[in-house]
């Protein structure tokens, strides 16, 4: 016959082995959420670098558009002193334009 004391021992066992499978699936799912949220945290950081060199690059673009637009209509009014041998007032625009791009660069 089996007595209370047996009964309570065999209780205690199966409770024991349920908190270490428990405490041993919790400490594996922590070391992979730890390890899948590393992954993710180094693609962000990564991408926020990628974004932040992107807008860089677009102001960079825009700041040499303005410049490619300033130099065309400088050589524009060169070339049209030429041919007209007047165009003096756009030469002089021209230039006043060159130079506060550089100078407000």
């Amino acid at each position: 016959m089996i007595t209370l004391t047996e009964i309570e021992s065999f209780f205690v066992v199966v409770i024991a082995i349920c908190g270490f499978i428990t405490t041993i699936g919790g400490a594996i799912n922590l070391i992979a959420n730890w390890k899948k949220n590393s992954k993710v945290q180094r693609h962000d950081e990564a991408l926020k670098d990628h974004e932040k060199r992107i807008r860089d690059l677009e102001d960079k673009t825009k700041e040499q558009d303005t410049f490619i637009k300033v130099l065309c209509n400088s050589i524009l009014a060169l070339v049209s002193h030429e041919i007209n041998g007047n165009s003096i007032d756009k030469l002089k625009e021209a230039q006043k334009d060159l130079q506060d791009f550089l100078v407000n660069k």
